[in-house]
């Protein structure tokens, strides 16, 4: 979608990033994880991932990245596309 285009290339707003959480998971997740290295959108990407997952790395995008990538695979939907420019 437009959306999820926008917050992959780093074009994003707070309110975005609450736009994605309500996305489905496989693709919100790692969009999510890339909100957590902009300063404005941190916050509510952290909380985002919390409330999507259940799991919790606080505002490191790298643990997440780690999680995400062992638990779904580096050819995951959307993995490869979004974490390539982080």
């Amino acid at each position: 979608t437009f959306l999820t285009k926008q917050l992959q290339a780093g074009r994003y707003g707070k309110e975005d990033v609450a736009a994605i959480g309500g996305l489905d998971t496989e693709k919100a997740i790692p969009v999510l994880i890339k909100a957590l290295d902009t300063v404005k959108t941190q916050k509510d990407a952290y909380a985002s991932l919390k409330e999507k997952t259940g799991e919790d790395f606080g505002s490191n995008s790298l643990r997440w990245r780690q999680w995400w990538l062992k638990s779904h695979g580096e050819k995951s939907s959307g993995v490869n596309g979004s974490f390539s420019n982080c």
